[in-house]
């Protein structure tokens, strides 16, 4: 495992508020097959950047496991 990217912030933010420009920086430093991502990025638009425009997989816990429905493409 290696970390590619980080960002520390002055006050508490949600993850991925910043994950999208944190992946496509990593990705251009090294193409990895998988992105292994806590359960805080668990959401559609992180998946579909992941599949879609970065070709790679993202191995995500899902965030709320009870929930009856989990929406999106990628999230079912």
């Amino acid at each position: 495992m290696i970390i590619l990217a980080e960002k520390i912030t002055k006050n508490p933010a949600h993850d991925v508020k910043h994950a999208v420009p944190l992946l496509r920086q990593s990705h251009s430093i090294k193409k990895p097959f998988y992105y292994v991502i806590d359960k805080g990025y668990d959401s559609e638009r992180i998946y579909e950047l992941i599949r879609d425009e970065l070709d790679s997989y993202a191995v995500i816990p899902i965030r709320n496991k009870s929930r009856k429905k989990i929406n999106g493409k990628y999230r079912k």
